[in-house]
């Protein structure tokens, strides 16, 4: 029997609300002037609000490592990864089974030393390095431990793995080398949301709260929304105002931020085997990483397309975690195999149809909110002009994201569902 049909269109739609730059009011405001701005609500208590929590990755990463303080709106830090241990051959001099020089790709022979051992991965053979010539060539003695194996040949495209290196007795610590320090550029951008509301309405009550409560307690949902797109979708850039000579800074979201592993899911198959192909890769590197640690913990924030194919392939290897302290007050599903634990969080925010294609794996270890220092989220008040009959305030943000160590987080694109 074939598989129900999707509802079409899927999840559906709905009108948008009418949005508006006019003070508060409760009550819906149209051209019929019998409309009651401050009408009581009669059918349920209080107001009803939608998605009053979602903003899950702002939730994890804060509650995790806490907010950063920087003391500028553009700051950086200094990052340093491991030295890499392969090199690709570009050129061979000698005989194919027994080079006496080797060309690498650009800039290659800078991750050796003389007396490394390089293990070719093609054919098994092993070269000691006894020259370093320039940043690409370097001599040579090929076929250490055996003489000329038969059936195999040096040939350009071939990769080298460094496996150690082989002194003489009583030589020196040779030549040091390391590698050069990345320095990643950061912003911290400003969120505002206002509300203003007239002084005649300050006194109406609801069942549940007055006007102007209710209003903050809306605007802290959307200003938390604000700053979640941000996390996911913002572009760091730096402007100075022409007329002003003020910056204006943006911060940097995961898209832009998560740039080595990235998987393209456009085809919309997603299979057992070829999710654990992918997870072997995206669990591997960073703190939380299994070639760290004998486990890997990563987390992942999807649309829920993913979560749905991940459950339909994997139901068995799933199990819920249900809100607590530890998860932060969040429902949280771990995927577990051989690589590790992957929590699995929906992010409501990759739930509409034009990003819900988008998902990312993260280390958490590596992944930091940070806030202009004194000036974390707050709420200010009574900023209306003195001579206003209306009170006036505003959220104010000044935060960025800092994510550390990309190849540590894989980001999937493209999944059509």
């Amino acid at each position: 029997m074939a598989d129900p049909a999707v509802p079409s269109p899927w999840p559906g739609t709905y009108a948008a609300p009418a949005v508006r730059t006019t003070m508060v009011a409760q009550g819906v405001i149209t051209g019929d002037t019998t409309a009651k701005l401050n009408e009581i609500s009669q059918v349920k208590k209080g107001l009803v609000w939608f998605n009053p929590s979602a903003a899950p990755f702002l939730r994890v990463s804060k509650k995790l490592k806490g907010s950063r303080a920087v003391e500028n709106a553009r700051f950086y830090h200094l990052e340093k990864q491991t030295m890499p241990r392969t090199v690709t051959v570009d050129g061979i001099t000698g005989t194919a089974t027994t080079v006496t020089g080797l060309s690498l790709g650009a800039d290659e022979a800078s991750r050796l030393r003389v007396n490394d051992l390089l293990f070719n991965t093609a054919t098994g053979d092993v070269a000691l390095v006894t020259t370093i010539s320039d940043a690409d060539d370097i001599l040579v003695t090929s076929n250490i431990g055996n003489g000329s194996p038969s059936g195999t040949l040096w040939a350009t495209t071939n990769v080298l793995l460094v496996i150690g290196s082989a002194y003489l007795d009583g030589s020196g610590a040779g030549a040091p080398i390391h590698v050069i320090e990345d320095e990643k550029l950061f912003y911290c951008q400003i969120f505002k949301d206002a509300i203003e509301e007239s002084d005649r309405y300050t006194k109406t009550a609801l069942f549940e709260g007055d006007p102007w409560t209710n209003a903050r307690k809306q605007l802290e949902f959307e200003h938390l929304l604000s700053m979640e797109n941000a996390n996911f979708f913002g572009k760091a850039s730096i402007v100075r105002d022409g007329t002003t000579g003020k910056l204006r800074t943006t911060m940097a979201g995961l898209r832009a931020l998560v740039n080595t592993n990235v998987v393209d899911v456009s085809t919309g198959v997603i299979s057992k085997v070829w999710l654990d192909k992918i997870l072997a890769e995206a669990m591997r590197q960073g703190h939380s990483g299994y070639e760290n640690k004998e486990m890997a913990v990563k987390t992942g924030f999807f649309s829920q397309r993913y979560l749905s194919a991940f459950n339909s392939i994997a139901e068995a290897q799933i199990r819920i975690i249900e809100p607590s302290e530890k998860t932060f007050g969040l429902r949280i599903a771990q995927y577990q195999g051989a690589w590790g634990v992957l929590n699995l969080l929906n992010a409501p925010v990759l739930n509409r149809p034009e990003v819900s294609g988008e998902g990312y794996i993260l280390d958490m270890e590596h992944v930091y909110p940070c806030n202009f220092k004194g000036r974390d989220t707050s709420f200010k008040s009574n900023i209306q002009d003195p001579d206003a009959d209306s009170i006036k305030g505003t959220y104010l943000s000044d935060k960025s994201l800092v994510v550390e160590i990309p190849p540590a987080h894989t980001r999937f694109f493209g999944y059509p569902g």
